[in-house]
């Protein structure tokens, strides 16, 4: 997969340019984009699991426990990193003018 932001997208043209005197540098919003993605692939594949089993837990009811186990276990997973991703965010902001 390609990391990187392309610098003209067809919707960044409608955007405010992040001006080069702000306190954030391009690595760190790089750093956060990276961050987001990961968070969101991780996102992405616990709700196709959840998705599955709950389809195959429609068919045949053996797998509802197997289903309450991983909404269980995937669900904390997903609020912590997407607590840690928005503190992240949050930090970047802050450190913002104005």
């Amino acid at each position: 997969m390609n990391s990187s932001i392309p610098s003209e997208a067809p919707e960044a043209a409608s955007h405010r340019p992040i001006s080069s005197d702000l306190p954030v540098t391009r690595a760190e919003l790089m750093e956060l984009h990276d961050k987001f993605r990961a968070v969101k692939h991780s996102a992405c594949n616990a709700l196709a699991v959840v998705m599955a089993l709950s389809e195959m837990a429609e068919r045949n009811p053996t797998y509802v426990e197997k289903l309450t186990k991983t909404v269980l276990s995937k669900s904390p997973q997903m609020v912590a990193e997407l607590r840690e991703f928005d503190d992240d965010f949050r930090a970047l902001i802050k450190a913002m003018p104005e």
